[in-house]
């Protein structure tokens, strides 16, 4: 159309000759095959420069292919050097940290990476889970969610999450979400059951085992394996002081698995049940499965103490380590059985070791009654964010703080921990 309009002014002008308009008829040619090179060359150019500037990434996903993660990290971080924006990179770099088990590094690779598709949000949730981060892990299975659609797993991972943070409320909605799947309801049902056990709740709890067993008879589609449902539903039933239930539970456990655990819980219904005879076999049963098993050796130092047997219990009560979560009524057991045999001083040195150990186990009782009975409460938070701070994870602590100030805004203990979080990052 341009070379038509071109050649039709030349053609009206007036004193212009044939060979005028041959000569710009060739001009307007040339001009139109300079814009097609030049077009041509420019096109090529920039072709020529993605192909070296796709170099990088393409050396990063071959390393991330052949699994050569210390090679995928190091390309990734030199490319990442000049181009801090490439989220792709960022993304390689942190399935390279978590391939070599980096995972506080993964995480950051992760947080810098933008918006991620449903395989690394799975990967950063199992790297924020890991690293105890709790809040972070919530938020990014919200996002998993919201992107992938209902899942089971995902509900299950929230409920329990949201239980550690205190967020009672929360867990059960999601727990009673993930029970809206029918092939999934019977795990639905077991995982309320362990949340009511963390409150105390045991009642509650055996109603949740009940129902989940209703569901799913030989306890195989509970999330677990049979013999750990059958288990935790007769370790519930000892609590409520039923040993005779609780007996057969265990049974029927044993009949899936031979475990010391099983076999020292048989004992302690047998020991209810008034069956001392039957209790000692079962707790020597554990031993021979678990030559170091704790609880076996405290209850068979026990039962001898009760009988009478003062030596045979310091034998039983000198096996059992020292730090392990029977020491305060071992302490106290080795204190009786060493008064019995005329050994007042190793009786008062135990005695005091028991005296100092029930002072942290009533200030651990107390945090634990604040935690199950008032998860919300500023005391609890408080508590969750201590905690946090002792394990060495400053990155849950800051985000407890930050959402307990939204609801206390004025608090200054509160003010004051944020500001040393801060400082210390």
């Amino acid at each position: 159309m341009l070379m038509t309009k071109a050649e039709s002014a030349v053609s009206e002008a007036p004193g212009n000759s044939g060979q005028n308009r041959n000569s710009l008829r060739q001009l307007v040619r040339r001009l139109v095959l300079w814009g097609l090179v030049v077009t041509v060359s420019v096109g090529c150019f920039f072709a020529g420069w993605l192909v070296v500037q796709d170099r990088p990434i393409r050396q990063i996903r071959t390393a991330v292919e052949n699994r050569n993660w210390t090679e995928g990290v190091r390309l990734a971080l030199a490319y990442l050097a000049e181009h801090p924006q490439d989220a792709e990179a960022w993304k390689l770099a942190a399935r390279c940290y978590g391939a070599m088990g980096q995972l506080s590094a993964a995480e950051e690779c992760f947080s810098k990476a933008g918006d991620l598709d449903l395989i690394d949000l799975r990967l950063r949730v199992d790297a924020l889970i890991y690293l105890e981060r709790n809040t972070q892990a919530v938020q990014a299975l919200r996002e998993l969610l919201a992107k992938g659609g209902k899942d089971a797993a995902v509900l299950r991972s929230i409920a329990i999450l949201e239980f550690r943070r205190g967020f009672h409320e929360e867990a059960f909605a999601y727990a009673r979400q993930m029970g809206e799947y029918p092939e999934h309801a019977p795990t639905a049902w077991y995982l309320q059951a362990t949340l009511y056990s963390a409150m105390r709740n045991h009642k509650d709890a055996l109603a949740c085992l009940e129902k989940a067993l209703e569901l799913n008879p030989e306890a195989d589609r509970c999330g677990l394996p049979p013999d750990t449902v059958l288990w935790y539903t007769g370790a519930t039933l000892l609590d409520l002081g039923r040993h005779h239930e609780a007996r057969n539970y265990f049974r029927r456990a044993l009949k899936h698995a031979e475990t010391a655990e099983i076999y020292w819980s048989i004992g302690e219904a047998e020991e209810g049940c008034g069956e001392l005879a039957a209790a000692e076999e079962a707790w020597r049963k554990a031993l021979e499965i678990e030559a170091n098993y704790g609880e076996a050796l405290y209850s068979l130092g026990k039962l001898a103490l009760k009988q009478n047997r003062p030596e045979e219990a310091i034998g039983w009560l000198t096996l059992i380590d020292r730090d392990s979560k029977q020491s305060l009524p071992v302490e106290s057991a080795l204190s009786r059985a060493y008064a019995r045999i005329g050994r007042p001083d190793l009786a008062e040195e135990h005695a005091q070791r028991a005296k100092e150990l029930q002072a942290e186990s009533e200030t651990k009782a107390q945090e634990e009654t604040l935690l199950a009975r008032y998860p919300q409460s500023i005391h609890s938070r408080m508590l969750l964010t201590r905690r946090a701070i002792e394990r060495g994870n400053t990155v849950e602590a800051a985000q407890l703080v930050e959402e307990t100030l939204r609801e206390h805004p004025n608090n200054e203990q509160l003010l004051q921990l944020r500001q040393i979080l801060n400082e210390s990052k």
